[in-house]
């Protein structure tokens, strides 16, 4: 994790070593959250390096302080929703919403909910690759009226969908399934 000053001077905040400790994790997911205390919330793919030298796919959620002290929060497990595959998006509810591309009922990915008062994540939709898609990637995008958008690499009709979950109502339903000739796993955000 880097920040750059107006005079374009870039300094490093933290490191990700993937070995076991204070500085485990490997491939941070941008960009990070900005709560309004100026606290930063990240979410990693990979926890830590096993002693076979590949990295466990499990992820966690992290806190950055503005100093660039980091102290991880949620250790994602192979029980629940795990290796994320979106950053944390905040919504207007104020609670950060992402997606994972494992986990869930039927470990086809999970959508997920960060409470920062408490510090907890709670699966809040899961995938399905037949009725929403599976392995859910990119971006969140919101509306106003509290709609969360976003895309699935695999699932439906075998390559990808376009889904949308509600915030208040945890609605959850399949707008478009990828056929081949309408399109082919989605990888850009919305715009």
């Amino acid at each position: 994790v880097f920040t750059v000053d107006e005079a374009g001077t870039l300094s490093r905040a933290f490191s990700f070593t993937g070995a076991a400790g204070s500085k485990r994790g490997a491939h941070p997911i941008a960009p990070l959250a900005q709560a309004n205390d100026g606290t930063f919330y990240g979410l990693t793919q990979y926890s830590e390096l096993k002693p076979n030298l590949s990295f466990n796919s499990l992820g966690f959620l992290y806190e950055l302080s503005e100093i660039g002290a980091m102290s991880t929060l949620v250790d994602f497990s192979e029980n629940g929703a795990r290796s994320p595959s979106s950053a944390l998006f905040l919504a207007s509810n104020g609670k950060y919403y992402a997606t994972t591309k494992s986990g869930g009922d039927s470990n086809d990915g999970a959508l997920i909910e960060f409470d920062s008062a408490t510090q907890t994540t709670t699966t809040i939709a899961s995938f399905a690759a037949d009725i929403t898609g599976s392995q859910p990637g990119g971006p969140l995008l919101s509306t106003a009226d509290g709609w969360l958008y976003g895309f699935t690499i695999a699932g439906g009709d075998g390559f990808g969908t376009v889904y949308r979950f509600h915030i208040s109502s945890l609605q959850f339903e399949c707008l478009v399934r990828f056929t081949g000739p309408n399109g082919i796993r989605p990888g850009i955000p919305f715009i």
